[in-house]
């Protein structure tokens, strides 16, 4: 998130691949986070290292913020972006006992389907963003 060196586009696709894999790896971990804001909603950002620096100082902040005028999508809130790729990423690991029972899906059809997001979630969030 902090890397100047690197695009828009390259941000998008690996902070995707990076939440999928710890997720493949953890898959109880957004049940586990969940709770814990529902539990402790006031200590959670300093449990996970989040502050209000981090985001709105990002390096990803600040090109978001700067793709969003270039584009003229100034209606456009850059917080949307990283929480739809949040959202994107980590709802179908929530949801997965309801689509893995309705899709018949198994624990390797699950990980190939996953795999399959981190191909498309970046195409969405470009889409939004309207990046060629």
């Amino acid at each position: 998130m902090n890397d100047s060196s690197t695009t828009l586009k390259e941000k998008v696709e690996n902070i995707v691949s990076v939440y999928i894999d710890i997720l493949l790896d953890n898959p109880n971990l957004p049940v586990f986070i969940l709770g814990e804001i529902q539990a402790n909603p006031e200590n959670i950002t300093e449990k996970i290292g989040l502050s209000e620096e981090f985001i709105l100082k990002s390096v990803l902040y600040k090109q978001l913020k700067e793709h969003i005028r270039e584009k003229g999508l100034e209606n456009m809130n850059p917080l949307h972006i990283p929480l739809n790729i949040l959202a994107l990423t980590i709802f179908p690991f929530v949801a997965k006992p309801i689509l893995t029972s309705v899709s018949g899906m198994d624990e390797d059809q699950f990980r190939e389907f996953s795999e399959e997001r981190k191909k498309m979630i970046p195409i969405w969030v470009k889409d939004m963003l309207k990046i060629e």
